[in-house]
């Protein structure tokens, strides 16, 4: 039931942008309008931080392209998949109802 309010369309496109921006380095996300083209303005929509914000540049660019989508698509709700750290969350949580859920690893050792 969960998969039926994920918009994978969002993930891959979340996902396509930092790609786009980490390994060309040529963009930032607030620069490619175009990513974002196609999916549905006001969703719920899912996104992943397990093994994306390792690292300062992978977190700068994750949080970038976070912010890019929350301006873009207006989410209603936002569903991620892992750890949500205070620097790249805190101040975007009166854009939309964030739901956190645990990563695997996580729970196949209790929140360990």
């Amino acid at each position: 039931m969960l998969t039926a309010l994920l918009n994978l369309s969002a993930v891959c496109t979340l996902n396509l942008l930092l790609f786009l921006c980490r390994f060309t380095h040529s963009f930032y996300p607030t620069e490619l309008p175009f990513a974002f083209l196609g999916v549905e303005k006001g969703g719920i929509y899912s996104i992943g931080t397990y093994g994306c914000i390792q690292g300062e540049e992978n977190t700068f660019f994750f949080r970038e392209g976070l912010i890019s989508m929350l301006k873009e698509l207006e989410p209603k709700v936002v569903i991620v998949y892992g750890a949500m750290p205070k620097s790249i969350f805190s101040d975007l949580t009166n854009k939309t109802t964030f739901i956190q859920i645990d990563d695997w690893i996580k729970r196949c050792h209790g929140g360990k």
